[in-house]
This record gives structure tokens, sequence and C-alpha cells, in this order.
């Protein structure tokens, strides 16, 4: 889907050349978008090394060199420099990896660096802006084959291409946002029972190399939710994640609205966007939907 800019309305473009779940899609410092692992959607445990760049410009989907090796569930980031982080997820056996490779998109190259400390899936990551990365949560898996959530964050030197671990909250099924030179980590689960929902909203403090929480959410959200910042006014609109409603948090006094209900017909949210200062989300079908507020 693409918005234009003048009339405000939403026109479908070329779709990814092959379906698949469990995927993540980057945009590139030209513009361009880059999707990367993931698998089947009729057999989730075949994971997939295809990478495919997308030129908005001509509405076509390139092939780009593969990942060296298959994965879904990975955590992936855009470095400050322009390269593409990916880091852990599963391969095709189930197990969990703690292999981590770079992009280049100018190049079409992968690199491999170092391996993560705890192999882990479902981990999330963001750059920093003075180079560098952080991977957090996830899960792991023990020597007996048990799965476990993984208490500990790692943190990336690109020159010296090692990485330095940190006590941390476990979560898992959450995501990550990119504020203010640095990363938030929102929603998730502490637990695998329901109801362990975590509501504390939490930044890393790249200086100190340590969290803190900034804010709370209303509603307990897990497997995913959406989440789109508005810099200009440090607002967090936070959509989906089981709850099919939405809040905003102001990040300023480290509040939440009361979360309202997204309209039935709409359903599920996947993806969200930030355009001139007003938040979009869009649902499994494509159809997007601007968020409005009062006091925007």
């Amino acid at each position: 889907m693409q918005r234009d800019p003048e009339t405000g309305a939403w026109a479908p473009r070329a779709s990814l050349p092959r379906s698949r779940i469990g995927y993540d899609a980057v945009v590139l410092l030209g513009g361009d978008i880059l999707v990367v692992g993931g698998g089947e959607a009729s057999t989730y445990d075949r994971s997939t090394s295809e990478t495919w760049r997308y030129d908005p410009d001509r509405d076509t989907w390139d092939i780009a060199a593969p990942l060296p090796v298959a994965r879904l569930e990975q955590a992936t980031a855009r470095l400050a420099d322009g390269r593409v982080l990916v880091a852990g997820g599963v391969d095709a056996t189930g197990a969990p990896l703690s292999r981590v490779d770079v992009y280049d998109p100018v190049t079409d190259r992968w690199t491999q660096a170092a391996d993560l400390t705890h192999a882990r899936r479902g981990a999330v990551a963001f750059p920093l802006t003075r180079g560098g990365a952080v991977v957090h949560g996830g899960d792991g898996r023990d020597t007996s084959g048990e799965a476990f959530l993984v208490s500990r964050f790692e943190r990336w030197d690109p020159r010296r291409d090692r990485w330095r671990a940190g006590d941390v909250r476990p979560r898992h099924e959450h995501v990550a946002v990119v504020l203010a030179a640095t990363g938030l980590v929102i929603g998730g689960n502490a637990d695998y029972r329901e109801g362990w929902g975590i509501l504390e909203i939490e930044r890393f403090d790249a200086q100190a190399n340590a969290w803190t929480t900034v804010g709370r959410l209303h509603d307990e959200r897990s497997l995913g939710p959406v989440a789109v910042v508005l810099p200009a006014r440090r607002r967090l609109v936070v959509v989906g994640g089981l709850a099919e409603t939405v809040e905003v948090v102001d990040l300023r006094r480290g509040r939440s609205t009361p979360s309202a209900p997204l309209p039935p017909e709409f359903g599920t949210a996947v993806a969200g966007l930030a355009i001139d200062g007003r938040a979009f989300v869009v649902n499994i079908h494509g159809e997007a939907m601007s968020l409005e507020f009062e006091g925007r």
C-alpha cells in the first residue's frame, strides 16, 4: 500500500513474490524496503534464506543476496551506517540461533558477525545512533530442549565485533521502536502463562548501559503489538497485541490514555507508521486507517 500525499488515498502496490510468515521488513536509507527471513505460510517450520528488495519508484521486487543461514523469527535492525543486522532466529529444526549476519545494501553482500552470547528466537533489535545495536528478549532452549525466556540483553560493538551481555527483565512477543537515539521495548509477556503481560515501557540508556521505565501501558499487549512513535510530541501509539484496542502513551508524563476499541470491521493491526505527525495502522487485508486523537 502507498498513500498519495495530496489526496490521502491509499493504493495497492506490487505484492511480495512469495507469501511468508515470521519475516522482517526494513526501510533502507534510500527508501527501498528489504525483506529478510521468514517461513512458508503453509508450513511454519520451513524457514527461508530468500531476501527481497522493493523499489518504490519502479514498484518492483528484486531478489537480493540470500541470507547465509535460513531463519525466521529473527531480530533485525537497520544500523546507523545503513547496513542491516540480522540476529538469532530459529532454523528449520526449531532450534534457536546465535548467528549474526550484516547486510550491505550498496554491495548486496552479507558478512558474518560475532555470534550472540545467547541463542534466541523472537527477540527484538534496535540500532544505536553512535553505532552498534541492542538485541533484547526472546526465547531460548536449555540442554533438555525446554523453552525459557532469555533474561539477558546484548549490545554489539561493531568496531570490535563483540557482544556484551547484561541482565534484563525477560520478555517475549514484544516490540521495539527507536526514539531519541536509542530504543524502547513495549508489551510482551514475562511468562508463558496467560495474564503475565508486561505493562512497563522500558528505555535503554546507551551511556549507562542500563534500562529505565519511562511509562506504562493501559492494557496488556503480547503477541506482537504495533507501536508507532510520534517523536515531535513524544507520544507512542500502541495497537493490538491480542487486545483489539488502541492507546496513546505520553512519554513526557509516562502515562497512557484509557484504551479505545478498534472498529470491529478493521480486525487485527499488523503494521503501523507515522506520516506528517499522524499515526496509521494497517490490517491483515492491507487496509490502512488513520488514528485521530484529541489534543494532537
